[in-house]
């Protein structure tokens, strides 16, 4: 995804809403974060302020276990 991002090729990736750490779970960090910043929009939900919500344009809170009546699954609230 990162590489598409970057070429647009075959088609451009203008958004990215992701619930997860791509600057950190990938292997390539300065590559992810020059796709993160290529984006038009980036939202993260996020329980903390990670290292790519700190790049999105949007972080939306989300609700913990102690919030929910899930046990590992986090929602988005909106």
């Amino acid at each position: 995804m990162i590489d598409v991002i970057l070429s647009g090729k075959p088609h451009p990736v203008r958004v990215l809403w992701t619930n997860c750490n791509p600057v950190i779970g990938l292997e390539d960090t300065e590559l992810t974060i020059d796709a993160m910043k290529n984006l038009d929009l980036l939202i993260v939900p996020d329980i903390f302020a990670s290292l790519t919500a700190h790049l999105a344009d949007y972080i939306l809170p989300v609700t913990t276990h102690l919030e929910s009546n899930a046990i590992s699954e986090y929602t988005v609230s909106i």
